[in-house]
């Protein structure tokens, strides 16, 4: 699950793609009745909408709705949004600069991002080491930012949807947006170009589902997910 702002038509803001929803309010209830709806519409199908895994970004008000109307599911985001959201704190606490000429704060912001793939009960512990582990100067400047990864990643947010040691599948969900984005003009997008857009994804979905469940044909694993899967197993 995950929202798209640059694809979106001109009278929505984002779009949701689970399947595709329009809508402009970002909260708890929005996502609510998106998944209240879908749960509907399946009713109707006599089908049962009861997910028992959610991948999603880290959005607070869709974490919250998913704990709210599906509390069984595994609820797991993507390593690509986790070190997109430390990159953006980076930028917005105003150490860009520092990143970009000192090595010590770019080894810090690695480790950071290593404590993804740690078992799920050592994340904790080693996110207080390494801080301990900083010199006075470093603990200074990090200070905002060690201050935010343990209000935000260590409290806000449940560990368990930012840990990937026992994760062995990858989605290619960001290469879906990016192709999404790319195949429609944000500045001139409208309903009917953004419907065909859509249509010529779904064909093309068809055509590789059809392909894997005749086995004749198995998915490439991008070199990038291999290498990290090698290391979540070392």
């Amino acid at each position: 699950m995950d929202g798209r702002f640059l694809a979106a038509p001109s009278m929505s803001d984002q779009i949701f793609l689970v399947c595709m929803v329009f809508y402009q309010i970002e909260k708890k209830s929005t996502y609510q009745q998106i998944f209240k709806e879908l749960t509907s519409i399946a009713a109707l199908k006599n089908k049962l909408f009861q997910p028992e895994r959610v991948d999603s970004d880290f959005e607070i008000g869709l974490i919250s709705a998913v704990a709210a109307e599906f509390p069984q599911a595994i609820h797991q985001s993507f390593y690509f949004h986790y070190n997109q959201c430390l990159n953006r704190r980076i930028q917005s606490l105003g150490l860009s600069t520092t990143y970009a000429e000192d090595d010590e704060i770019r080894s810090c912001r690695r480790k950071l991002m290593s404590l993804c793939p740690l078992p799920l009960q050592d994340v904790e512990n080693q996110f207080y080491n390494l801080q301990a582990s900083l010199d006075s100067r470093l603990k200074q400047e990090l200070r905002q930012l060690f201050l935010y990864f343990r209000k935000h990643w260590i409290i806000d947010v449940p560990l368990q949807m930012w840990n990937f040691h026992d994760t062995l599948h990858r989605t290619s969900n960001i290469s879906f947006h990016s192709r999404l984005n790319r195949h429609i003009e944000p500045s001139y997008s409208n309903i009917w170009s953004f419907i065909n857009c859509l249509i010529g994804g779904e064909c093309r979905f068809q055509h590789l589902y059809s392909q894997i469940n005749a086995s004749t044909q198995q998915l490439p694993k991008a070199n990038a997910a291999d290498t990290m899967q090698k290391r979540i197993e070392i």
